[in-house]
């Protein structure tokens, strides 16, 4: 199986209150995971710290590096004015304008939407 990423020994607090220490996993492809805990335990964070968005104070990230991750946060980010096929296409920058359009059609194909996602989709 191949390695997505792996987790070493991750520590993080704030103060000194620690919110998580030595937490150390790996995820390979086709592995299925939840990451479940009351609210301020650190799930948020955790997986920022994963996606480089926030550093850890130990430990180490080592991800698959011909892996694409992507951190979808819990309140929505997107920009009111934009239409949902802008925002989708906002959001999957990282790919070319043909692999945004095939993964928009795969991800939205049984959505109902009110009105167009627009042309050419």
């Amino acid at each position: 199986m191949t390695l997505l990423i792996s987790v070493q020994s991750i520590s993080k607090s704030y103060g000194m209150d620690a919110l998580f220490q030595d937490i150390s996993f790996s995820v390979y492809q086709g592995d299925k995971l939840g990451l479940i805990g009351p609210n301020g335990s650190g799930k948020s964070t955790l997986l920022k710290i994963m996606m480089s968005m926030e550093e850890a104070d130990s430990g180490k990230i080592a991800p698959n590096r011909n892996k694409k991750f992507t951190y979808l946060a819990q309140a929505d980010s997107f920009n009111p004015e934009q239409t949902i096929r802008e925002a989708l296409f906002t959001e999957l920058n990282y790919l070319s304008e043909a692999e945004c359009r095939q993964k928009i059609r795969e991800v939205a194909g049984d959505a109902v939407f009110p009105r167009p996602l627009g042309s050419g989709l």
